[in-house]
């Protein structure tokens, strides 16, 4: 039942992009759907239920200043940088699938209960008028870096 949902809102964005290539499409259906459980992509739900307001919603473009390789157990900073929409923004940081923030900015350390050296940061941006834009950053600890060090 679903593909019928998620390919009628694709033919919408081809109708109002056609300039999209199906990567752009698939990317934007990935990025405007609604989270079902808290943290990101799972097995269950994917990316979440198809949203055509939000997929047709203008995007926005979202980035995180911040740094890329810390100090391990370190705590940083990283910062959203966002343009496009309108409204207020609202803001979702999440470490490996895990909520961990819901400001514009974003201070904390690894999860203690990530076995690896490294991370994904990921920020999802909705403006007031249901656009969204997300960004993932990849963090890596190494005992060498300066960065954010304790």
């Amino acid at each position: 039942m679903s593909s019928a949902h998620v390919t009628g809102v694709a033919a919408l964005l081809w109708t109002k992009n056609p300039q999209w290539s199906n990567t752009q499409i698939r990317a934007r259906l990935r990025q405007s759907a609604v989270d079902i459980f808290p943290g990101g992509y799972d097995n269950q739900t994917g990316y979440g239920r198809v949203s055509a307001s939000r997929a047709l919603a203008d995007s926005l473009q979202v980035e995180i200043d911040g740094p890329t390789i810390v100090s391990p157990g370190a705590i940083c900073s990283w910062h959203a940088l966002v343009s496009g929409g309108s409204g207020g923004y609202s803001y979702r940081w999440t470490q490996n699938q895990t909520m961990v923030g819901s400001d514009e900015s974003y201070v904390g350390a690894k999860d203690p209960g990530i076995t690896n050296n490294w991370f994904v940061l990921r920020l999802e941006v909705e403006s007031g008028n249901g656009g969204v834009g997300v960004k993932e950053l990849t963090v890596t600890e190494d005992p060498s870096s300066l960065w954010c060090a304790m």
